[in-house]
C-alpha cells in the first residue's frame, strides 16, 4: 500500500523545486519565448498538414513538472523575478563564483582539492568531461566574426530550427529572448593554473562581447533521480552533465 503521506511530502518537494528553477530562469529574464507558438519547419516535418504559422514544434515533447508551468515570459528590465530593480546591477566575475573560489583556496584547502577531481572519480563522470570539454573550446567559439554571411531563413523560421534541434537533443523546454546587461560575467576565467593559485590578474579576461540575445535550453533533471543520490555520486555529477550534453 503506498503511503499517501509520503507521496504528499514528494509532491511538494517537487512542486517547490521546480518552481525554485523556473524562478531562477525567469529572474534572469532567459526565458524570452518559452510557450510561444512558431512556425513549423515543414520541410522537416514530412507530411505534416499542420499551419506553417503558429504551429509547435513537432519534437517538443510534453513535460510533466507537477503543479510548476512554463510560461512565457516578457521581458522587463525593472525586476529581477519578483524584486524591483532599483539601481545598478553589477556585472561579477566568474572568478566569483563557488566552484571558482573553492579553487582559489576561499572555503580551505579541502574544497581546493576536490574542485579539481570531484568531476572526474567516477568512470561515467571522466567519460563525460573528457568529452565535452572537445565540444567548445576557445578556438572554436571566440574570435572574429567571419564577414561571409550564410543565407538564413526569416527569424521567426531561424528560431523554430533552433528550438527543434535542442528538442532533438533531449532538451525540455527551450527559450529565445533578450539578454539583459546584469546576466554577462565582468570577467571570464581564462587561465585555470593561475586560478588555482588566486593569480586574478593572470587568471581572467574581461568579456567584451555583448550578443542582445541568448538561448536557454532547459533539462528536467527530475526529482525522483536526484532523491536516489546521495550529493557525492556519480548521479550528482552526471545531472549537470545530462544539462550539457543537451546544449552543446
Amino acid at each position: 500500500m503506498e503511503n499517501n503521506g509520503q507521496k504528499r511530502e514528494l509532491q511538494i518537494n517537487r512542486r517547490n523545486f521546480l518552481k525554485a528553477g523556473a524562478a531562477a530562469a525567469v529572474s534572469m529574464g532567459i526565458m524570452g519565448t518559452i510557450g510561444t507558438k512558431t512556425a513549423v519547419a515543414a520541410e522537416a516535418a514530412v507530411g505534416s498538414s499542420a499551419a506553417r504559422n503558429g504551429a509547435q514544434s513537432k519534437l517538443k515533447p510534453t513535460g510533466n513538472y507537477g503543479s510548476a508551468s512554463v510560461k512565457l515570459a516578457q521581458y522587463n528590465n525593472e525586476w529581477l523575478g519578483t524584486t524591483k530593480i532599483v539601481g545598478e546591477v553589477k556585472n561579477t566575475s566568474e572568478a566569483d563564483v563557488g566552484f571558482s573560489q573553492a579553487a582559489r583556496g576561499l572555503y580551505g584547502a579541502k574544497p581546493r582539492v576536490g574542485r579539481n577531481y570531484f568531476v572526474r572519480k567516477t568512470p561515467e563522470g571522466a567519460a563525460q568531461n573528457d568529452t565535452l570539454v572537445l565540444l567548445a573550446t576557445e578556438a572554436a567559439v571566440q574570435g572574429k566574426v567571419s564577414p561571409v554571411k550564410l543565407a538564413i531563413p526569416d527569424p521567426e523560421q531561424m528560431s523554430q530550427n533552433i528550438k527543434d534541434f535542442a528538442y532533438y537533443l533531449r532538451a525540455d523546454e527551450v527559450g529565445i529572448g533578450r539578454m539583459p546587461e546584469y546576466a554577462w560575467y565582468s570577467h571570464k576565467v581564462t587561465n585555470n593554473p593561475a586560478l588555482l593559485k588566486n593569480d586574478l590578474a593572470n587568471a581572467v579576461t574581461p568579456v567584451t562581447d555583448r550578443h542582445p540575445y541568448v538561448i536557454v535550453v532547459l533539462v528536467d533533471q527530475h526529482l525522483e533521480t536526484m532523491l536516489a543520490s546521495t550529493g557525492y555520486d556519480a548521479i550528482s555529477i552526471a545531472q549537470s552533465f545530462r544539462g550539457y550534453h543537451a546544449s552543446g
